[in-house]
C-alpha cells in the first residue's frame, strides 16, 4: 500500500491484532509502519506503547508523552496511563488528575467519557478523600445516566477500598449512609458489605453495621452471622448474638458464644462451651466478658470458679489487678504501675 494509506490503516489493524492476542502479526504491521518514509504519526506510537507493554514492558513515557494532545489519541493515553499507574501503584505525574478532570469533561456523554470520569474518581479517591471521590461519582451519574453501571463499579471499588483500610476516614460513616442505596441487595455486593461492617464495628458503630449486613445475614451466610453476632455484643445485645449463631459451628464461633453468655452471666454454658473447646487452641476467656465482679462470681458460682482456674490468662493475673474494693487510691496505684511497665517495654526496645 501507498505510505499515506499505511499510516491510515496500520495503527488499526495492529491496535486489532493486539486485542485478538496475535501480538506477532501486530508487530509485523508495526515494523512495515516504521519503514515508511515520514512522520509516522501518534496512532502508530500509541502501538508502540502498547506492544512494549503487552510484552512486559513499561510503557508509561510514551502513553505520557502522547497524552499532553487535544486529540482523541491523546485522551486514549490519558486512560491508559492512568490505569496503569493504579494497576502498579506508580506514582502519578503532578497534573494527572487535572488532565483526567478536563478531559473527562470534554469528552462527556461519550464511552471515552464515562471511562476518563471513571478514572478521575478513582484517583480522586487516591490522592485525595474517598468521600470527594464518591461525591463526583454521584454527580457524574445524574449528568450521564448511560455510563452508570462503569462508574457504580468504581464507587463500589473505592468503598471497599475505604472499608479494608487500617485507618477510618473522617466522615466515612455518612459517606456509606449516602450511598448505601445504591449498593445492591444482591450477592454479588456481599463482599463490599462484609467490609464496610467490619470498618463500622471497627467505628463504635454497630446498630449501622447490622443494617448494612441485613440483606447478607438473611441468605445466613456464615460470615456475615459471625459479624453480626460481633456487632450485637458490640451493642450489648448478647442474647441476639447467640439467636443468630445458632447452627453455625466453627471455633471462633464458639468464643463469640462463650463471651455472650458471659455477658449474659450464663457461667454454666459458657464453661459447656469452653470444655467443648478445649482440645483446639486451649481458649483464654478476656475477664472483661463478664461485666460483674469476678471474684463475687468465682465464690458463689462453681462454673465461673472453673473458668477462672483453667481459662484465664497465665501471662496476666488479670483478676489481681482489679482493686478491691475500688477507691480513688486504687486506682492512681494501677494506673501507676502501668505507666511504670510502659516505661519499662519502651526502655527495652530502645535498648535491646
Amino acid at each position: 500500500l501507498p505510505p499515506d494509506i499505511r499510516r491510515l490503516l496500520g495503527p488499526r489493524l495492529a491496535s486489532a491484532f493486539i486485542d485478538l492476542g496475535h501480538t506477532h502479526y501486530a508487530q509485523q504491521v508495526s515494523d512495515i509502519l516504521e519503514r515508511a518514509p515520514g512522520l509516522h504519526g501518534e496512532a502508530h506510537e500509541m502501538i508502540v506503547g502498547d506492544l512494549l507493554q503487552d510484552e512486559g514492558g513499561d510503557a508509561t513515557e510514551v502513553y505520557e508523552s502522547l497524552s499532553s494532545g487535544n486529540s482523541h489519541i491523546s485522551a486514549d493515553a490519558l486512560i491508559k496511563l492512568a490505569q496503569l499507574l493504579l494497576d502498579k501503584e506508580g506514582v502519578a505525574p503532578a497534573n494527572l488528575l487535572e488532565d483526567l478532570n478536563v478531559a473527562a469533561k470534554t469528552w462527556r456523554g461519550t464511552n471515552r467519557g464515562t471511562e476518563l470520569s471513571r478514572l478521575t474518581a478513582l484517583w480522586t479517591a487516591k490522592l485525595h478523600t474517598g468521600s470527594e471521590a464518591l461525591s463526583l461519582v454521584a454527580n457524574e451519574i445524574r449528568r450521564n445516566p448511560e455510563g452508570r453501571d462503569e462508574l457504580r463499579q468504581a464507587a463500589e471499588q473505592i468503598l471497599l477500598r475505604l472499608s479494608e483500610s487500617e485507618s477510618i476516614e473522617v466522615g466515612y460513616a455518612r459517606t456509606v449512609k449516602s450511598y448505601l442505596p445504591s449498593i445492591s441487595t444482591e450477592a454479588k455486593a456481599d463482599e463490599l458489605r462484609l467490609a464496610i461492617a467490619r470498618q463500622l464495628t471497627r467505628a463504635a458503630l454497630p446498630s449501622f453495621a447490622l443494617e448494612v449486613l441485613g440483606p447478607v445475614t438473611d441468605r445466613k451466610n456464615p460470615a456475615a452471622l459471625q459479624l453480626a453476632a460481633e456487632a450485637e455484643l458490640a451493642a450489648f445485645r448478647p442474647e441476639n448474638a447467640i439467636s443468630l449463631l445458632d447452627g453455625v459451628s466453627t471455633e471462633q464461633v464458639k468464643l463469640i458464644r462463650v463471651e455472650a453468655y458471659l455477658r449474659m452471666a450464663n457461667f454454666k454454658n459458657a464453661l459447656s462451651v469452653l470444655d467443648d473447646l478445649e482440645g483446639s487452641a486451649h481458649p483464654l476467656v478476656r475477664p472483661y466478658w463478664f461485666g460483674g465482679d469476678w471474684r463475687v462470681a468465682a465464690a458463689s458460682n462453681p462454673d465461673a470458679a472453673i473458668i477462672v482456674e483453667r481459662y484465664f490468662p497465665t501471662e496476666v493475673d488479670e483478676i489481681s489487678r482489679i482493686p478491691s474494693p475500688v477507691t480513688l487510691q486504687s486506682i492512681q496505684e494501677v494506673l501507676e504501675a502501668s505507666r511504670l511497665e510502659n516505661r519499662n517495654i519502651r526502655d527495652s526496645l530502645n535498648n535491646p
